[in-house]
């Protein structure tokens, strides 16, 4: 009897464990990101595309008249330095 006792607790902590390791599905982060070198608003449409485009990105919204981007990404997915490594791809500078 004890051992199943201690077989089952053994069981129960385990799984609780993993729980704790797995990423938060549902977690999202936010990065506002300074960009330069844009022209006009079809530079921010090019630099909203190519972020929509990324996996990982919920939401992506390019300024050109305040030079940034507000960027909604699932932190499981992507990180900030994927989103400014495809920023700078497109030929703008970025300063975070």
């Amino acid at each position: 009897m004890k051992k199943t006792l201690l077989g089952i607790a053994a069981i129960a902590v385990i799984i609780f464990a993993g729980f704790l390791l797995l990423p938060q599905q549902g977690a999202v982060q936010s990065a506002v990101i300074p960009v330069s070198g844009m022209s006009c608003d079809n530079c921010a449409d090019k630099i909203t595309e190519t972020l929509h485009e990324l996996d990982g990105v919920e939401s992506a919204e390019v300024s050109f008249t305040k030079s940034e981007a507000s960027v909604k990404f699932n932190p499981a997915v992507t990180n900030e330095a994927a989103i400014i490594g495809a920023i700078e791809k497109l030929g703008y500078q970025t300063t975070t």
